[in-house]
């Protein structure tokens, strides 16, 4: 994924989660890289995009008007990523696994 996606995808993460640590492992990144992504999307903009606090982060006025944009330019690119596959003859999808707890039978 590009760079530019990457911090879009931080982001909504963060906000997601509800705190750049449980964004950082979802994602596998280092807390501080998220963290940066984000900052890095506020300087640009120009605007702060999340009020962070001991208790986690929210959206600002402006972050909830940027956010569904965001989602949207990451499902759009999802869904051009797996156009391309299916193009090419790939097949793509999600694979879920459950935990399935083992019976023991009483005798």
């Amino acid at each position: 994924m590009e760079n530019q996606l990457l911090k879009y995808l931080a982001l909504v993460k963060t906000v997601e989660t509800g705190s750049f640590t449980r964004a950082a492992q979802a994602l596998n990144y280092a807390q501080s890289s998220v963290s940066k992504m984000v900052a890095d999307l506020e300087a640009k903009w120009g605007m702060t995009l999340l009020e962070r606090s001991k208790r986690g982060v929210c959206l600002t006025s402006a972050g909830e008007q940027v956010l569904p944009f965001l989602r949207k330019v990451l499902n759009d690119h999802a869904e051009l990523e797996g156009q391309i596959c299916r193009i090419n003859g790939i097949e793509t999808g999600a694979i879920r696994l459950r935990r399935v707890r083992a019976f023991r039978s009483r005798r």
